[in-house]
């Protein structure tokens, strides 16, 4: 899975396993000093609560955070 950052043209790949909307809150994370939170909310099972405190949207064939975007059918 590959999160790519429209902005700045970074990108940053993760393993087959990895969801478009897990790499684009990382890169997102990230830049916002918010990893920390991102972590905790993993350990903890509350991804998907933490996701909604995000600026997440959701497209059909893709998945933005902020600057960072994913193609969710991306092949791996």
């Amino acid at each position: 899975m590959k999160a790519h950052n429209l902005l700045t043209g970074a990108t940053l790949e993760f393993d087959r396993n990895t969801t478009a909307a897990y790499a684009v809150a990382y890169g997102y994370c990230e830049e916002k000093g918010l990893l920390p939170a991102l972590f905790a909310a993993c350990h903890n099972g509350g991804v998907p609560a933490f996701l909604n405190t995000l600026p997440m949207h959701y497209g059909a064939d893709s998945v933005g955070c902020g600057d960072w975007a994913a193609d969710i059918k991306e092949a791996n």
